[in-house]
């Protein structure tokens, strides 16, 4: 159970923070992760990499074991699914700086008197334990050979999916110090800014098919 304390508390073990934050979905978890004495940006981009290095390297094994089976000179795949693992954390911690600070701008536009380190630990509490649970269902669907049994894997998908939204919204809220409010429109206009481009690039490339067409 979460408690309100108001002095930096015993570090504590990565998983016994993640399970924290996932089982009490709420702005005092993410404030006790606020007042440990070790709540940096190196440790959360640690818990990235570690997680994406872990998910990359699981997702490249099963899929070089599948081309083994189907191609005699598998070489090439498997130097380039061995690029993807060296990688993978490095872009990951590209993203996930480029995305948090692209929310934190967005959050002091709107108020917000939070700081960008605390808004990254509390973000990485939430995405690395999801890049491994997304992981897990995406092997369940890999495995799964009936197929009246794919809706299963995509429900679970798509209900963690809806909870990890909800605990970014709290993070953003917890960090930034905002309204619950503000906070979803903190993670929202990133969201609508980027589906609009996509839309307009679409639409302009409509006319441009049509003539080539």
């Amino acid at each position: 159970m979460t408690i309100e304390i108001n002095q930096p508390i015993t570090k504590r073990k990565w998983y016994e923070i993640w399970w924290d934050v996932w089982r009490n979905p709420g702005v005092g978890s993410f404030q006790v992760l606020l007042q440990e004495a070790d709540h940096s940006t190196t440790r959360g981009f640690i818990w990235i990499a570690v997680t994406s290095l872990i998910v990359a390297l699981a997702t490249s094994v099963l899929t070089v074991g599948s081309l083994q089976n189907y191609e005699p000179n598998f070489a090439s795949p498997m130097v380039y699914y061995l690029c993807v693992v060296i990688l993978t954390p490095i872009f990951a911690i590209i993203g996930l700086t480029i995305s948090t600070g692209i929310y934190h701008g967005i959050a002091r536009l709107l108020g917000g008197t939070g700081t960008w380190s605390d808004l990254v630990i509390c973000v990485c509490a939430v995405t690395a334990p999801s890049g491994l649970i997304a992981g897990v269902i995406a092997l369940i669907t890999f495995l799964v050979q009936f197929p009246l049994l794919f809706f299963i894997p995509s429900l679970l998908s798509f209900l963690f999916g809806i909870y990890a939204i909800v605990l970014y919204i709290i993070a953003l809220k917890a960090s930034e110090n905002i309204s619950g409010g503000k906070a979803v429109l903190v993670y929202f206009i990133p969201v609508i800014i980027v589906g609009l481009i996509v839309l307009c690039a679409f639409l302009a490339l409509i006319p441009a098919y049509r003539v080539t067409g």
